[in-house]
């Protein structure tokens, strides 16, 4: 149940936010801070677990799914109020960028997709599996190389947005800025399809969790 709402959620933010790279109208921030408070719930609620899982599996499931919500959590912090503002300005300098996170998210919304419309554990359903279809796979991949495409980015933007400064063609505060934008949207990317990797049982080991 907790891995499905986190994926609810994913599925959720992933879309506004896609909306929101698309120049779509739509309360990005009010998804976000929605994200926000059901993740909490989430937390609360295996928080109250008292019993360990039983067999390897069953951890396996549970330490996935605190994997997914650490990311979730920080996706959906990332757009919350004033913080918005850096994507969205990130989308209007960085088209290349900008269309690298959509990418992503909707890639990832492909994946959250997949695991809402699961049945619901019950005494007449079968226990949720790991079995990924290769649409979803392929969308997991797709999540992964946009994110990893992001990261490659960064180093050139960097670069080509403090030699603009030199060049006389921006402030040194509105470099940072865009730099600062434009980081914002390689985490956001990041943590989404970290999120997603983890709610199909194949985080692996997260080799930036910051």
């Amino acid at each position: 149940a907790a891995r499905r709402v986190i994926a609810d959620v994913l599925e959720t933010v992933s879309r506004a936010m896609s909306a929101m790279l698309a120049g779509e109208s739509g309360d990005t921030a009010k998804h976000a801070g929605t994200a926000v408070v059901t993740l909490e719930e989430v937390r609360d609620f295996l928080s109250e677990v008292q019993e360990p899982p039983d067999g390897e599996t069953e951890r396996f499931r549970m330490t996935s799914t605190l994997h997914a919500l650490d990311h979730a959590s920080r996706l959906a912090g990332s757009l919350k109020g004033d913080d918005l503002a850096d994507p969205a300005s990130a989308a209007m300098h960085d088209r290349d960028a900008a269309a690298l996170c959509q990418r992503s998210m909707r890639a990832v919304q492909t994946v959250a997709a997949s695991i809402t419309a699961e049945c619901a554990l019950s005494a007449q359903a079968s226990p949720i599996g790991w079995i990924v279809s290769a649409e979803v796979g392929a969308a997991l991949a797709e999540a992964e190389g946009a994110a990893s495409q992001l990261g490659a980015l960064q180093q050139d933007h960097r670069a080509a947005t403090l030699a603009s400064v030199a060049q006389g063609q921006l402030t040194t505060a509105d470099a940072l800025a865009r730099i600062d934008a434009a980081r914002r949207l390689e985490r956001i990317a990041y943590h989404a399809w970290r999120a997603a990797a983890h709610l199909l049982g194949r985080g692996g080991r997260d080799h930036l969790d910051i």
